[in-house]
Parts: structure tokens; sequence; C-alpha cells
């Protein structure tokens, strides 16, 4: 971002980073990204920060580098980490998904608590307290039911 964002700009990344943030606290997003606390409220409350305050949000929530300029200049929500879904029916979505996959339970168990949850779903994969097989089984489930989705909110734009 090669400017300061404006008022109305910092308003619209101060929503997006709000909704995004989900349930998740402002301090586990804030070291995630890595920044203080206070910075990230600032961030949701549209108050001018640093530039590269906006890196360490995208950091946080697993967006590619240059995901918000994107969203300043485009109005597209990022996608990947968290956001993948762009549109309200998407959680829910995802959940049937979950639920329907031919998979362990334990797998659906796990893959329902990442969705509502909130957070980074590769991180929160990593720190489940499960061996390294499940690990790998949950993130391949994640990943089908993030591409499906992807795919979904895709045609629904050109709709």
């Amino acid at each position: 971002m090669p400017r300061q964002l404006t008022p109305k700009e910092r308003s619209a990344v101060a929503d997006l980073v709000r909704r995004s943030r989900g349930r998740q606290s402002q301090e586990a997003m804030a070291e995630r990204a890595p920044m203080s606390p206070v910075t990230w409220g600032k961030v949701e409350a549209g108050e001018a920060v640093r530039l590269n305050t906006y890196a360490g949000i995208e950091r946080a929530f697993g967006w590619s580098t240059g995901a918000i300029e994107h969203f300043v200049a485009t109005g597209d929500e990022p996608i990947g980490g968290r956001r993948v879904w762009l549109e309200p029916w998407a959680p829910g979505l995802m959940i049937d998904m979950a639920l329907g996959v031919d998979r362990d339970p334990a797998v659906k168990v796990d893959l329902v608590w990442i969705i509502r949850s909130g957070g980074n779903p590769i991180d929160m994969i990593l720190e489940l307290d499960r061996d390294d097989h499940h690990k790998v089984e949950v993130l391949a489930a994640y990943r089908d039911i993030e591409k499906q989705v992807r795919y979904l909110a895709s045609t629904q734009k050109g709709a």
C-alpha cells in the first residue's frame, strides 16, 4: 500500500477485520500478527496506523500479501486463511460438507470445531492434540471443503 488510507477506506478495512476475526479475541489475533492488541484495536476502530500494520493483519488471517490493498481497491474480500466464505451461507454449508465427508467421525468433529471457531484453520489443525496422521486427514478434508466453497463463491459472484 503506497499511501495512507482515507477515513472511509480505514472504516471499510475495520469492518472487514472485525467480521473476519469472528469470536477470536483481539489479543489472540494480535499475537498471530504479531503486533500489540492496542494496534489491532486501532485497526478495528478505523484509526490511522502505519502501513506495515496491514501486512501483520494479512499474516494473522493467512491472507496473501496485498489482500487488504486489493480489498480497498476493488471491494473483493480476501479468500484464504479464515476468510474462505464470502457469503453468509458459506459457514453453514462448510459444516454440512464436513458432516458429509467420508471420513472418521473424529475428523468430522474436528472439522466442525475448526469451521465454527474462526482463527486460521491451518494453525488450528496443527495445534490439535492428535497424532500427525489424524492432522493430515483433517487438513486434507478441510482443503477439499475449502476448494468446493471457493468454487461456489466464484459462481455466486458471477450470477
